[in-house]
C-alpha cells in the first residue's frame, strides 16, 4: 500500500491513512494515534478503544469455573460483564472473587441467579509502574514472613500468607488489564511484561501453599531445608534488584545460582529426612524464577 506525502504549511509532512482500517480502529479527527520511528520504518497505531467493553454469559453448566470468567473477562479490559449462575448460592463466591481477586469491579445488579459487575471509575487507583513494584514488594515480604513463621514455629501465619497472595494476585490482575486496555508505555513490551505478571503471581503460590501445609502440620523441618528456603529468598530479592537496575552480569551469576539451588534440592532429598512435599515447594519456586528469567531478561534488554 502506498501513500502520498502532502506538504502543509512550511515543514509539516502528512499521509492519509486507508479509510477501511479508520473505520474498523474507528479512528476520527482528534483521536490520537501512537507513532514510532525505527530507521526507515514509521509504525502507526491505533491506540485500544475507550468504548466500554460489555459480556453476556451463562455459566450454569460449568460452576466449578465460573469465577474464572471474572479475572478472565477482567484482565481482558471487560467494563461490564453479567453472569447467569443458575444457584443463589452461587453469588457469594463471586462476592468472594470481586473482594480479593480484582480492583475495582463492583456488582451494579442483580436479580435472580443473575448479576452484573461493573468497573467503578476512581477506584482502580494508582499507576501501572507503582502496582508492578507493589507487587515485587508483596513478593519479597511473603518469602520472608514464611520462612519466619517455620522458623518460630507458628501456627498461625498462614492467613496473613493468603492475604498477602490475595492482594498479588488482585495487583497483577488490575495490571494485566491496563496492558490489554491501554498498554504499556512501549507497545512492543506488552507481552514480556505479560508474562512477568504472571509469572510473579505463580510464584506467589508455593510460598502460600507452604504456609497452610506448615500451619496445618507443624513439621519438625531440618536446618539445611531454611538454609536452602533463604537462599531461594534472596534469589527472588536479586531478581528484584536485576529488574529495576538491569545489569547483565548480575543477571549471569544469578542464573548460575539458580541453577545451584536446584542441584541442592536433589542432594538434600536423597540425603536428609524431609517430608518431601516441602522440598517440592521450594522446587516449584525455583522453577518458576528460571521462567522468569526471560521476561525479565527481555525487558532488561529493552531498558538499555
Amino acid at each position: 500500500m502506498r501513500r502520498k506525502v502532502v506538504r502543509h504549511g512550511v515543514s509539516t509532512l502528512t499521509i492519509s491513512l486507508p479509510a477501511r482500517w479508520a473505520k474498523q480502529h474507528r479512528i476520527k479527527p482528534g483521536k490520537e494515534l501512537e507513532v514510532t520511528a525505527r530507521g526507515g520504518i514509521l509504525e502507526v497505531a491505533a491506540s485500544p478503544s475507550d468504548d466500554p467493553i460489555s459480556l453476556d454469559v451463562d455459566i450454569k453448566d460449568h460452576l466449578k469455573v465460573g469465577v474464572r470468567y471474572i479475572n478472565a473477562a477482567y484482565r481482558k479490559g471487560v467494563d461490564e460483564l453479567t453472569l447467569h449462575y443458575g444457584q443463589s448460592s452461587y453469588l457469594h463466591r463471586i462476592e468472594r472473587c470481586l473482594a480479593e481477586e480484582v480492583l475495582g469491579f463492583e456488582i451494579v445488579r442483580q436479580g435472580e441467579n443473575w448479576c452484573t459487575m461493573k468497573v467503578i471509575p476512581g477506584e482502580e487507583d494508582g499507576s501501572f509502574e507503582t502496582l508492578l513494584r507493589r507487587v515485587w514488594i508483596l513478593l519479597l515480604s511473603m518469602g520472608d514472613d514464611t520462612l519466619k513463621g517455620m522458623k518460630e514455629k507458628s501456627n498461625n501465619f498462614d492467613r496473613g500468607i493468603v492475604a498477602i497472595d490475595n492482594r498479588i494476585s488482585k495487583f497483577t490482575n488490575y495490571c494485566i488489564r491496563v496492558l490489554a486496555r491501554r498498554g504499556s508505555v512501549e507497545h512492543r513490551n506488552i507481552p514480556a511484561f505479560y508474562r512477568l505478571l504472571r509469572g510473579l503471581e505463580e510464584l506467589a503460590d508455593p510460598y502460600k501453599y507452604l504456609a497452610e501445609r506448615y500451619c496445618h502440620n507443624l513439621p519438625k523441618l531440618n536446618p539445611k531445608f531454611f538454609s536452602i528456603m533463604e537462599n531461594i529468598n534472596k534469589d527472588v530479592r536479586r531478581f528484584y534488584g536485576t529488574f529495576y537496575k538491569p545489569d547483565n552480569h548480575a543477571l549471569s551469576l544469578l542464573l548460575s545460582d539458580v541453577k545451584r539451588s536446584r542441584q541442592q534440592f536433589f542432594d538434600v532429598y536423597f540425603k536428609e529426612k524431609i517430608d518431601p512435599m516441602y522440598l517440592q515447594f521450594l522446587l516449584l519456586i525455583n522453577e518458576k524464577l528460571m521462567e522468569l528469567l526471560s521476561a525479565v531478561v527481555e525487558l532488561s534488554i529493552i531498558k538499555n
